[in-house]
């Protein structure tokens, strides 16, 4: 597993910085997998919120290797529909708004680059008050226009924004087993909780794990 760490907003990120962190960092995790038999199995880029944005974005725009299973956990998918529902974060990553930069905003959004090399699973909260299960719906009907679909979402109910990625919490265990179950990976023993089962820490930051 590689925890992929980018420049954010305020942290030398921003336009175009920000995403071509993300996306250099899973072509590089697909050329190690692609170069070293040992890594072989599923690649998957998991992200939270903002990361959650980023994991599918890098996907969609991954320069090489085998193409990932995205998994996005209460990530504002649909861009353009998320700040007109009051998220400014997307403002700020773009540098404007979209009625001044429209194209930017249309390169940044997974809901306009439609491609099937990488699927694409949605993980959302039904009481997620920050990004907002509409979000996510309105991405779904923006990508799953063919056959097979896209993308799909698992719903969770209780979740919050933040719930979904903290321990013990509702939806966390959920989150893990919809991971496991769609790429039919079992957990290693030693990184299971000993309380709830689940494995793994919590971060908005994509992980990548071969």
């Amino acid at each position: 597993m590689y925890n992929i760490e980018y420049r954010r907003v305020g942290s030398g990120g921003g336009w175009p910085t920000t995403l071509l962190d993300a996306r250099d960092a899973a072509t590089y995790a697909a050329e190690l997998q692609s170069h070293n038999p040992q890594l072989q199995g599923p690649l998957i880029i998991v992200g939270h919120s903002a990361g959650g944005h980023l994991a599918v974005w890098a996907a969609q725009h991954q320069r090489s290797g085998p193409a990932p299973l995205a998994v996005s956990v209460a990530g504002p998918l649909d861009l353009e529909y998320a700040a007109t529902q009051g998220d400014h974060n997307i403002g700020k990553l773009i540098g404007g708004s979209q009625a001044d930069l429209p194209m930017r905003f249309a390169l940044a959004d997974p809901s306009s680059t439609l491609q099937t090399k990488s699927r694409v699973l949605v993980l959302q909260g039904t009481d997620d008050h920050v990004v907002p299960i509409a979000v996510a719906r309105h991405y779904l009907n923006d990508v799953n226009v063919g056959t097979p679909p896209l993308a799909k979402m698992i719903t969770i109910k209780g979740a919050t924004h933040t719930s979904l990625v903290t321990r013990g919490r509702t939806g966390y265990t959920a989150v893990i087993n919809a991971i496991l179950s769609e790429t039919k990976i079992r957990p290693a023993p030693h990184l299971s909780c000993s309380s709830c089962g689940a494995i793994g820490a919590s971060c908005g930051a994509p992980r990548v794990a071969p």
